[in-house]
């Protein structure tokens, strides 16, 4: 909607080629236009009144930051970026988020977990657990029999036997929670600085659209006894 907001700055008297007294001056023949819904009584008014318009104008259309940021906090980053009106980039961060968080429970139910196991070695071989403690046990039945791959007596034989520890203890449940915190810190912090730009920018928009549709214009007139001039805001 576009209004005229008109000021009279002056008011200057031209007397025409016969005078006549004010009394029976002739009516007017052109008015100047009056605002329909504000009445202001100088230009330093309008100018206030124009910049209060603008400034209702900016609050309404413009998007809240703190809103954005606030919503980036709920786990998963992207509910600031569906506010700002991303839903791609809500999209990617849904996804990096349920990545995360899915690897962080999958340690902390152990699907990564390991535990040691000890093996029975002769030579470089893996053999049955059964020939090491034959080796090492005197109370063990074999303990003083004939070991078929050296010829002699298993406990004579035990330096060619050895318990061997393999794989390691793990634990995958800090493993998971820190991995899970780190995907809500990263999650949450790429959609708060994702969704605070776009705001930002689309605050700025707002801002300078609004502002560049404000205009001043000279006016002038005559009534065919009298002149003026002023000054008309447009937005």
């Amino acid at each position: 909607m576009r209004r005229t907001l008109t000021a009279l700055a002056a008011l200057a008297t031209v007397t025409p080629a016969f005078a006549a007294p004010p009394a029976v001056a002739p009516p007017p023949q052109q008015l100047l236009a009056q605002a329909d819904e504000i009445d202001l009584g100088s230009v330093d008014g309008e100018e206030e009144t124009l910049q209060a318009l603008d400034g209702a104008i900016i609050e309404e259309e413009s998007w809240s930051m703190g809103a954005a940021i606030g919503l980036s906090l709920i786990p998963g980053g992207g509910f600031g970026l569906m506010y700002a009106d991303k839903p791609g980039a809500a999209g990617l961060t849904f996804a990096l988020a349920a990545a995360g968080y899915g690897l962080g429970a999958a340690y902390m139910l152990g699907a990564f977990d390991e535990s040691t196991s000890q093996r029975c070695r002769f030579g470089d071989s893996s053999v049955d657990m059964n020939e090491c403690d034959a080796a090492y046990d005197p109370e063990h039945p074999l303990n003083k029999e004939i070991d078929p791959r050296t010829g002699d007596y298993y406990f004579r034989a035990k330096d060619q036997y050895a318990y061997v520890t393999t794989g390691e203890n793990f634990d995958g449940q800090t493993t998971g929670l820190i991995i899970m915190g780190a995907t809500y810190a990263t999650t949450t912090l790429l959609g708060a600085v994702w969704s605070g730009t776009a705001v930002h920018r689309h605050n700025d928009d707002v801002r300078k659209r609004v502002e560049s549709t404000a205009s001043i214009r000279p006016l002038l007139g005559y009534t065919g006894s009298r002149g003026y001039f002023g000054v008309g805001l447009d937005f």
